[in-house]
């Protein structure tokens, strides 16, 4: 009995092998690909997607994949936007108000001017004109609303050395005060620091997206008393922003709806204006959309009321793209293919690191289309055969399998 299940176990395995081990992709199954042509070495590569990949990849882009010359998938991760940071300085000038001299240390009282009427004053380093010569003092920041209460703020160090020095201050904060005091800490010799400015340093992060711009492919036509431009987007792009350039003075409000008639929500007011006289000009051409929409048909409708009909000769569309950054060398992006699942790879968890090695350009080729085979691999058995084998193998061990323990029970009996 031991020896027949073995059989069958066997029979099951060797149906089993029947099956190829599944590879780790199997290219054949995407509808297009582009080559890769590489412009400069690096560890690390990029390419800008185009209008074709849009066109043809799934909406959520979770068919690409990269390829290196012998057919392996490399890692990757995208991204649309980079995130930049800008400073900005604003610089109040001061008057001293008041100089006190002390036995071993100096006081100095400067009012802060602020840069407009009745604006409030924010600064977070002082810099310091410094005495002539060669120094090292101590010196105690104290701040003031009203120029005689005073509230401690830090304590640094000004110098003038052969080499270097140094001439400013961090707060350490942003203070409000109008005064401030520098107390020169054993100062005998008396040097003057008679001159400040109060410096309100800011660096602000912002995000900019990727984004090109095309003229879109338009149908204008009158439907009433509204000028009606039919936009084609066949690409599927994230649209961002419409530009519409029309002719002569006007006015006009707009709604824009998309290919199942639903409102494309526009962020701010939603009206465009051209207003050109002697000396004055006014011109609100573009329409920024709240959310990229990448609908394949947009329409435009312009509210002309009594007026003549707005001539259009162009509408520019400002669209997002996405970068593709990869390790290795690629040869094939991959892309249209359906069934594929999102890929979920580690680089993408260190991207932050990668960017900062600034990956190198490279640069896509045309595409090639091709015609996918859902036919069966050469040696593959039809999944619902192996399933039937499984199946009657699994009810034929239920049969030996119960009919032994029948037998082992007449024997017990007997």
């Amino acid at each position: 009995m031991f020896h027949r299940i073995s059989l069958i176990l066997f029979l099951v395995l060797a149906a089993g092998r029947t099956l190829p081990a599944q590879a780790e992709e199997d290219f054949n199954k995407w509808k297009y690909y582009k080559p890769i042509t590489f412009q400069a070495e690096g560890q690390y590569q990029f390419i800008t997607l185009d209008e074709d990949i849009y066109a043809h990849a799934r909406e959520d882009l979770g068919d690409l994949r990269i390829a290196d010359n012998d057919g392996k998938p490399l890692p990757y991760y995208l991204k649309n936007s980079d995130k930049r940071t800008e400073s900005e300085t604003a610089a109040y000038s001061a008057k001293l108000v008041k100089s006190i001299q002390k036995k071993n240390s100096s006081i100095n009282d400067f009012q802060i001017l602020p840069l407009k009427m009745n604006q409030d004053i924010a600064g977070n380093t002082l810099q310091v004109q410094l005495p002539e010569g060669l120094f090292l003092k101590k010196i105690s920041v104290w701040g003031s609303h009203d120029g005689t209460n005073w509230e401690p703020v830090t304590v640094d160090y000004l110098y003038r050395t052969d080499d270097a020095e140094k001439d400013t201050i961090p707060l350490g904060g942003t203070y409000p005060y109008g005064f401030y005091r520098l107390e020169i800490m054993e100062n005998p010799e008396k040097l003057a620091f008679r001159g400040i400015t109060l410096q309100h340093n800011l660096q602000k992060e912002s995000i900019q997206d990727y984004f090109k711009q095309k003229t879109a492919e338009t149908v204008i036509f009158q439907e009433g008393r509204n000028t009606v431009i039919d936009l084609k987007n066949n690409q599927k792009l994230r649209i961002t922003k419409l530009t519409l350039y029309g002719e002569g003075n006007y006015k006009r409000s707009i709604e824009i709806t998309d290919e199942k008639s639903l409102p494309v929500p526009i962020e701010g007011d939603s009206e465009i204006y051209k207003l050109s006289f002697k000396n004055q000009q006014y011109e609100k051409s573009t329409i920024e959309l709240e959310h990229p929409v990448s609908s394949q048909e947009l329409k435009i409708k312009i509210h002309n009321k009594d007026n003549a009909p707005l001539k259009i000769p162009s509408v520019v569309m400002d669209y997002t793209v996405d970068q593709l950054v990869f390790e290795g060398k690629g040869a094939r992006l991959y892309y249209g293919n359906l069934k594929a699942s999102k890929p979920d790879y580690d680089i993408a968890s260190f991207r932050q690191l990668v960017d900062e090695e600034e990956p190198v350009q490279a640069l896509l080729g045309n595409e090639t289309a091709r015609t996918v085979s859902h036919s069966a691999v050469p040696g593959e058995q039809p999944k619902w055969i192996f399933n039937l084998i499984i199946g009657a193998v699994s009810l034929l061990l239920i049969v030996l399998l119960l009919r032994k323990m029948q037998g082992a029970s007449k024997k017990s009996m007997d």
